[in-house]
């Protein structure tokens, strides 16, 4: 914008003082037309004089050339800008300035094209604008406009005419001007009806006017035909939304003139739903709302106190909108003591329960709110009344305050929920929401709560000493708390214990250091494994203190030192290794399948713990050294080759290794059913580590030993596919027909595992193509049948096998694609001469395959007999 524009823009603001102004820099060049820059919605001259200047400096605009049409970049004309006022107040002047407009000939129905931030806009016409003010000013432009032919019925973007907006204004009479020019009362605004709507739209305007509560503008649209029945897009009433802010005034209107007192919305609610959570305010028509009045109104004409809300109201922010809400439960969890009160006095039942089984109570309690509690007590609320998890109120108590209402009104301190929580062990606990309260806790704890009642085995001691809350500690202990109470996995609450000082109080009032849960691991284990190094420390150097064993091992074999040399996280684990080894921790200790300490700080990278046993390890006898060191070597190898770490294991090897060493198979959790002996070389089959099982039969490993769940090293490779290890097996003399107790032959596994080229591997190397396993002699032909897979039918076909061969139930593999409907596999075997008239009861094989609905088997079958 250039000086010369930028001071025409200034003498604009002016008013009248400036005309001359103008006048004189319009004759010097400065064109009328010109835009003020995108910061302004690159608006023209004249919608600056339409919206802050006078007629007269409009009409000097318009006579020096300005376009009156011109648009700015949302669409608005000068006359959607004279037509309204940033304060919605127009004034005489702006009046003037749109007669003139109008005058000019301009579009009173122009849209405007966009949106303005936070504004709306899109699709309005000049007549919604001034629609939005109140005033004579206001009157005077909707009826200029009106009277050059706007439309009265125009929609907006949001499918609003100007008499939805002036409905919400505070003019009764702009309202009569457009119903005068016949606009339509009972018009619907779009689903969305609004920059911020959440779909609860398709409002006509005695929806907005009975939601801003002017009872004029409502009178006035009800004289005009409005319907008291019309329904928005979530099924309210206009009795809905007057009630929601509770405009008594307008409730009682809408009431007198035949509105229904119990009308329901989609979710089932009243308007008394909706008046139970309405606050005072105040509002047009009247000094302020009255919610108690409106409450007292519906109830008079018939509204049901105890109506049941039907369905869950989805995307509430706030509020108890659940099936089978009360007006009772709206107004309570809103914390509206007047409206409980006044709902209470109507007859409402404070033990109503909802489809969550909560009262009012429960709501109540869980907002904290005092007042509404006392009433609902007063009025016969049960303070132990259970939700359907078997919460009652005092579980919800977030405060001493309420804690101890509800206690006095003879709330039971040791009431269960569901999962046998006790308030006592909610109090105690700790979540996202809220932090343990010792206030409450000392308050049940007086009333008679017992610390000892269980959750799962949980004490509420159990819960709190996780959270390093001491005073609560101290205040259990002194109630009786019982240390030594096992929860439902053996641990008492020492195992939780987190920090230094809740560690003290416990082990000073008598709490085992050794204690053992049921998976045989002790306090001590569980420091161990936290991330905090100092915290960590300082209760590890307590525990030991009083009396931890440094060597005490789990049920799986791993003592407190595999912890350390497992762990990390913990930037302390030399100084915490350190600490278990001047107390006595043995740095070869191992059993099991469990690791050497050395070796599992290693195979993490943990140098500090290396170190530190390392050091320990030099000072050890030569003889213990010796005698341990091998058991230490053949655990490790087992751990290297499952792990497939090449480099590991030729070292181990190279150190002495056994590479035959066999140890009890053992689950790393509770579920896995496993059994059998493991030795490196099956673990490396397992797994597919060809470079490690080659180096471990190179070094002189049985290719036969070792078997888990009954696969040796040649069926676990042959199932999983691993062809370069079933090759090396197979040249180190692995037998092709080895099978463990209760297994299948290697072909079988390879086979099952889909793979063809290592069931061809084992047949060249003599595997039995007709080898029968299981308890009924089951044969491999008859798997392919069964699982129909015919590349593998061949396969044995080929190499020999019996298509005849009958198992302990007298089927042939021929029988059983009677039964699976296998018809490549039948193909096959017809082929190969397999006899269909083998049958293993009175029916032909034919016959058996049509009672299975396999026609083209049966088909198959009987062109062959």
């Amino acid at each position: 914008m250039d000086e010369q524009t930028k001071e025409l823009c200034d003498a604009i603001e002016s008013f009248d003082e400036e005309v001359e102004k103008i006048e004189s820099l319009l004759e010097e060049g400065v064109d009328p037309d010109s835009q003020l820059g995108d910061e302004d919605d690159n608006a023209s001259l004249v919608h600056k004089a339409a919206a802050q200047g006078t007629r007269e400096i409009v009409q000097v605009l318009l006579d020096a050339g300005a376009d009156p049409d011109v648009q700015d970049k949302r669409g608005k004309t000068p006359l959607h800008e004279a037509a309204r006022n940033e304060s919605n107040k127009i004034t005489s002047m702006d009046a003037k300035i749109v007669e003139t407009l109008l005058n000019e000939g301009l579009d009173p129905n122009a849209k405007q094209t966009e949106d303005e931030e936070f504004a709306g806009g899109e699709g309005e016409t000049p007549l919604h604008k001034a629609t939005q003010s109140s005033g004579d000013s206001a009157r005077q432009v909707v009826e200029a406009l009106l009277g050059h032919g706007a439309d009265p019925n125009v929609e907006n973007k949001y499918g609003k005419t100007p008499l939805h907006l002036a409905s919400q204004s505070a003019d009764p009479e702009v309202v009569s001007a457009l119903l005068n020019e016949d606009a339509d009362p009972n018009c619907t605004s779009l689903e969305d009806d609004s920059e911020f709507s959440d779909g609860g739209g398709e409002n006509t305007p005695l929806h907005l006017a009975a939601e801003e509560g002017n009872d004029g503008i409502v009178r006035a649209l009800l004289e005009a035909g409005a319907n008291l029945s019309a329904k928005n897009a979530k099924g309210k009433y206009p009795i809905h939304k007057a009630a929601e802010e509770g405009w008594s005034d307008v409730v009682e209107l809408l009431l007198d003139e035949g509105a229904e007192a119990d009308a329901r919305d989609d979710v089932g609610k009243t308007p008394l739903h909706e008046a139970a959570s309405a606050r005072e305010q105040g509002g047009f028509g009247q000094d302020e709302n009255d919610p108690q009045r409106t409450l007292l109104a519906l109830v008079e004409a018939g509204a049901d106190a105890d109506a049941r809300q039907t369905h869950e109201a989805p995307n509430q922010l706030s509020g108890p909108e659940g099936k089978e809400n009360t007006p009772l439960h709206h107004a309570v969890s809103s914390g509206l003591a007047e409206n409980v009160e006044a709902l209470l006095e109507q007859g409402a039942d404070p033990n109503a329960r909802n489809e969550n089984g909560m009262a009012p109570l429960h709501l109540a309690s869980d907002g904290e709110h005092v007042e509404v509690i006392r009433a609902l007590l007063e009025a016969g609320a049960d303070p132990n009344v259970k939700d359907e998890d078997g919460g009652t109120p005092l579980h919800a108590a977030p405060g001493k305050q309420v804690a101890e209402i509800l206690l006095e009104h003879g709330a039971d301190p040791n009431a269960k929920n569901e999962n046998g929580g006790t308030p006592l062990h909610l109090a105690s606990e700790e979540t996202i929401f809220d932090d343990p309260d010792a206030e409450v806790v000392s308050v049940l704890l007086k009333e008679g709560a017992d610390p000892n009642l269980s959750r799962s085995g949980d004490t509420p001691l159990h819960i709190v000493v996780g959270t390093g809350n001491a005073e609560i500690v101290q205040s259990l202990l002194e109630a009786g708390a019982d240390l030594s109470m096992e929860n439902e996995d053996g641990k008492v609450p020492l195992h939780a214990v987190a920090e230094r000082q809740v560690a003290e109080l416990l082990l000073d009032n008598g709490a085992d250091p050794n204690a053992r849960d049921s998976s045989d691991r002790t306090p001590l284990h569980y420091v161990l494994q936290m991330k905090s190094g100092e915290a960590v420390k300082a209760l590890a150097s307590l525990l030991l203190e009083q009396g931890a064993d440094p060597d005490a091992q789990d049920e799986d074999g791993f003592a407190p030192l595999h912890h350390v040399a497992g762990n990390r996280s913990n930037e302390e684990t030399g100084a915490l290794a350190s600490l278990l080894l001047e107390r006595g921790a043995d740095p070869n200790l191992h059993s099991g399948i469990a690791p050497p300490p050395l070796e599992r700080a290693r195979h993490v990278g943990n140098e500090s713990v290396v170190e530190a046993l390392e050091e320990a390890q030099k000072s050890t006898s030569e003889a213990d050294g010796e005698s341990d060191g091998n058991s230490q070597l053949n655990a490790s190898l087992l751990n290297q080759a499952r792990d497939g770490n090449l480099e590991a294991v030729q070292d181990l090897l190279g150190r002495g290794a056994d590479p035959d060493a066999m140890f009890e198979a053992q689950s790393e959790n509770d579920e896995a059913d496993v059994s059998g002996n493991v030795t490196a070389l099956l673990f490396a089959s397992w797994a597919g580590h060809t470079r490690v099982a080659e180096a471990l039969l190179e070094a002189g490993a049985t290719p036969e030993r070792g078997a888990l769940n009954g696969k040796m090293p040649i069926a676990a490779a042959a199932e999983y596919g691993h062809s370069d290890i079933v090759e090396a097996l197979l040249q180190s003399g692995a037998d092709p027909n080895a099978s463990g107790e209760d297994s299948g032959p290697p072909l079988g596994f390879a086979i099952g595992g889909g793979h063809p080229e290592i069931a061809e591997r084992l047949l060249d190397a003599g595997a039995d193509p007709d080898c029968q396993f299981s308890d009924n002699d089951f044969t491999l032909l008859s798997y392919t049948a069964v699982e129909d897979e015919s590349q593998m039918t061949e396969l044995l076909l080929e190499a020999g096998a019996n298509p005849d061969l009958v198992d302990g139930d007298g089927y042939t593999a021929l029988a059983y694609t009677a039964l699976s409907g296998a018809t490549g596999v039948t193909q096959k075997l017809l082929d190969a001469g397999a006899d269909p008239s083998i049958s293993p009861g009175h029916r032909s094989l034919p016959e058996l395959a049509r009672e299975k609905g396999n026609l083209e088997v049966a088909d198959l079958l009987g062109t062959s007999q």
